[in-house]
């Protein structure tokens, strides 16, 4: 098992193992999320789910209590989502295990981006199937503010 140390960007491994680029990449920015999001894991942020569904592309405000997703509100509107469609939603570890799984396939993340602040994937679009149509999906997540501890 490897140890990712963020301050000097290297690994410290029992075996001599490489990460890919992509691989330190997460492993630094979750590192970082890790460092600064609050012992209680709570907080807000806004997220976009961008895909070909019923609120593709609007923007929502998501609270999330102790790592779970348990409200979300159109930003616009200001309008609560039905609770059975949370799960279209992402926390920040939801997003970093999205990042990683997809990882492990070729084609399926097709574009990350990190917040330099806080580290958590403010952009992450993944083609699960492909070749496929309209399976795309994009989490765009940013204004993320921590509730106090």
């Amino acid at each position: 098992m490897c140890v990712l140390v963020a301050s000097a960007s290297t690994q410290a491994c029992s075996a001599d193992v490489a990460l890919s680029p992509e691989a330190l990449a997460v492993g630094v920015a979750q590192t970082l999320w890790q460092r600064v999001r609050p012992m209680s894991n709570s907080y807000a942020m806004d997220q976009q789910v961008v895909c070909f569904c019923a609120t593709g592309g609007t923007v929502f405000r998501v609270t999330v209590t102790g790592g779970v997703v348990v409200r979300a509100r159109d930003a616009a509107t200001d309008a609560d989502v039905a609770p059975a469609m949370l799960t279209r939603f992402r926390t920040v570890d939801q997003l970093f295990d999205e990042v990683r799984s997809a990882q492990g396939v070729p084609g399926r993340l097709t574009a990350v981006t990190y917040d330099a602040t806080y580290g958590f994937p403010s952009d992450v679009s993944l083609d699960p199937i492909k070749n496929a149509t309209d399976d795309e999906v994009s989490y765009l997540t940013g204004r993320v503010a921590f509730a106090p501890s």
